[in-house]
Order: C-alpha cells, then structure tokens, then sequence
C-alpha cells in the first residue's frame, strides 16, 4: 500500500518535472521565434547595389519580410506580384493599378503607379535569400526604374522572385492661390501698399496636417493646423514694395500626419493690378530789369528771375529738370534730385536780353515804351514708378522800365 502510494507520488513528481521542462521549453521556443524575427528585419546591407534611376539607395534585408514589417500604419496595404512579369497589376478594390516593365537580361524592373490616388511608401524586390527595400517614405514618388533584388557573391543579381508595393490608399493635394487687390501710395509716395488673399484648399483626398503657406514678395508665413478633405482656409494680409504692378509667387506645404514629412505641396503664380498715380508739378515765375555793368565798363540790361517749383502730388517725383526759354534759346537753369508731396524749391537765374526782340528807332525812345522782354521756365521729371511728369509753362514778361500812365502816348 505504501508502496502504491509511493510510486503514484513519484509519478506524479515526474509527470510535474516534464510539464515544467516542457513549459520552458516553449517559452525558450517563443523567444527564439521572436528574436529571430526581429534579426530577420536587420539591415543585412544598407547599399545594396547600384541605386535606382529615382536615386534611392536600396536596402537588403534577410528573409522574406512583410510590408507592415517595414511600416508602421493603419492604413497601409500591400499589393505582392508572383511571379515577376510585364503588365499591369491592381490590388483588390482597384485603388492601385502599376505597371511593371522588367528587364530579363538585366534583372531590373521599372513601375508606374500612372494616376493611382495612392502614396507609395515603399517597394520590396525578393530574390535568393532576401531582397532589397526601395523606401520613398516622403518623396511622393509614383514611378521608378533600375530597381533589382540583391547582388550574389559574383556581383550578379538575383532573379526576381517577387515584388511588394507598400502604400497608402488615397492621395494628398494642395492647391494654392493669392488675389492681389489694389494699392494704396504709402512711405511719402515711394511705395505701394497692396492687399492681398492668399487661399489654401485641400483638394485630394486625405486630410493635410502642418500647412505652411508663404509668399516670396513677404516674410510673412502662414500656419494651419489641419485641413479636412474639401476645406480651405484663406489668409489675409498686406505687403509694401516699390515695384508697380509687382509679381510673385505664392507656395504652400502640408503633410499627412501631424509632425510628419512634407509630402504635398503647390504653388501660384500672381499679378498685383498696375496702378496710375499720375504726379503733378507747378512751376512760379517772376522777373525784373536792371542794368548792369559788364566786364569792359560799359553798362546794359539784364532780367534776372525767380521762382519755385512745387510738387502738387500724391507720389514721389525724381530726377527733375526745370528749363528756361527766352527769344529761341533755352537752357537748363536748376534740377532737383527728389521732391516729396507737397514740397517746393527754389530756383533762379539771369540772362541779358537781345537786341533784336526790340527794334528801336535812331532817335529812341522812352524806357516805358520798349516792349516788355518775355520768357518762360517749365518743369519736366518723373514720379518714383517711373511715369513722366511735365509742369504747365509759367510766363513772366519784364519791361525796361515800368508803365506810366501819366506819360504822354505816342
């Protein structure tokens, strides 16, 4: 009896021990499994081979890995093509369709995912006891070519054995547009205020995170946290410039994760409208007779003159010549590098009168009856944009001597 009670207590001892030994070894078995998965996805070469026509370098791994093994997204899917072979492939639902052109001799293949609304996040080329991942994680690529498994020993490659497509259904776009409106003189006439609006619309199909727009004719740059597929935000501002009718560009960058890579993107041309800012100056003259003592003692007549020039305008004016006329000669007599709205300059002159304007008999005459000796002074320049400028004349006429009314007439 003891005995019997003994034996079945040993063997239950026993049939412990092996469920013990049994249980580690599963344990060691699942951890081996585990660890031998994740040395499966080591890099086995991080430039294996040439790089594809796209420029990216390949990578090797060992085994046959999985897409969801490369990337980590709920929304990822994988399309497989075995055997490798010219045509066109399409996942199930039809989001994806690429076409493959491989190269037998060469074993290389080219693809294009033509106008597939998917984001290509990598392909995987198997061939001999690996393959080589193509990543085009944030380059938004939608073909390639030059693309091989790994090279053998004797620097061939290995047949192609199959091909993954990693990717994302739908795919992101962003439109982008500035409306220029009209400007306004600011700066004392030396620059254009314009408004503007500058738009951004999510027109793909994926929501667009981390939206950055900009334009090159500001410093200003615009955030938008996110954007719903269909929504637009439209930004409103202001910038100064010094060109009339300027024009520009405008950009805007969005990714599809927040804090991801940018991947979607576009830009837009744009005109602000040209506009009229006619500037306008007004010219002042006076004049008298005197006489004057020449070099050789002798003495004759001269008309001095005087007055200002004024810029009676909204904008800038540059680069200004005023010029006097008298008998047919005229002579620049003053020039004003800049005249800002509303400011005035002086200017002044002489010039002796020829005899020929007067014709006097031999006997002479009185100084009120020699006719009055006229000329006149105008303006001309440009305002800062560059559109021309030119004053009305402004006349002076000067006498020998003045009227006399109680002087007997001829």
């Amino acid at each position: 009896m003891n005995l019997t009670l003994f034996d079945s207590a040993r063997s239950c001892c026993q049939t412990m021990l092996i469920d013990v030994v049994r249980s580690k070894f599963f344990k060691q078995l699942a951890l081996l499994l585990v660890i031998s998965a994740v040395l499966s996805l080591q890099v086995v070469r991080s430039d294996a081979g040439s790089p594809s026509a796209g420029g990216f370098q390949p990578q090797e791994f060992a085994g046959n890995p999985t897409c969801s093994e490369f990337f980590n997204n709920e929304d990822l899917r994988e399309l497989k093509v075995e055997p490798v072979y010219d045509g066109t492939y399409s996942d199930y639902d039809g989001e994806l369709s690429v076409t493959l052109d491989v190269q037998k001799g060469a074993k290389t293949l080219s693809w294009d995912q033509g106008d597939s609304a998917v984001i290509m996040l990598g392909v995987f080329v198997k061939g001999g006891p690996g393959g080589n991942l193509y990543n085009y994680m944030g380059s938004f690529t939608s073909s390639d070519a030059g693309l091989h498994a790994p090279e053998k020993a004797s620097n061939k490659f290995y047949g192609l054995s199959h091909i993954s497509f990693c990717y994302i259904p739908g795919k992101p776009e962003l439109k982008v547009n500035l409306t220029c409106e009209g400007g306004t003189l600011v700066d004392g006439g030396s620059a254009i205020k314009y408004d503007y609006l500058l738009k951004v619309e999510n027109t793909g199909s994926l929501q667009l995170f981390d939206i950055v727009a900009k334009t090159d004719v500001s410093d200003e740059e615009f955030i938008k946290g996110t954007l719903a597929v269909g929504e637009s935000k439209t930004f409103d501002s202001s910038f100064i410039t010094d060109i009339n009718g300027i024009s520009g560009s405008a950009e805007a960058k969005a990714a599809v994760e927040s804090g991801g890579t940018v991947i979607a993107g576009d830009s837009n041309e744009f005109d602000c409208p040209v506009e009229t800012f006619p500037g306008k100056l007004n010219v002042t003259k006076e004049c008298s007779t005197v006489v004057v003592q020449n070099g050789y003692g002798d003495y004759g007549l001269q008309v001095n003159y005087g007055g200002d020039v004024c810029n009676d305008s909204n904008v800038l004016i540059k680069d200004i010549v005023v010029e006097e006329t008298h008998g047919n000669m005229t002579e620049v007599i003053h020039m004003v590098d800049v005249l800002a709205p509303g400011a005035c300059e002086d200017y002044s002159g002489n010039y002796v009168p020829l005899p020929e304007l007067n014709e006097l008999p031999e006997e002479g005459v009185s100084g009120d009856m020699v006719r009055a000796f006229v000329d006149t002074v105008k303006a001309t320049g440009d305002t800062f944009f560059g559109e021309a400028v030119e004053s009305m004349e402004a006349e002076a006429s000067c006498k020998l001597c003045p009227d006399c009314p109680e002087c007997p007439q001829p």
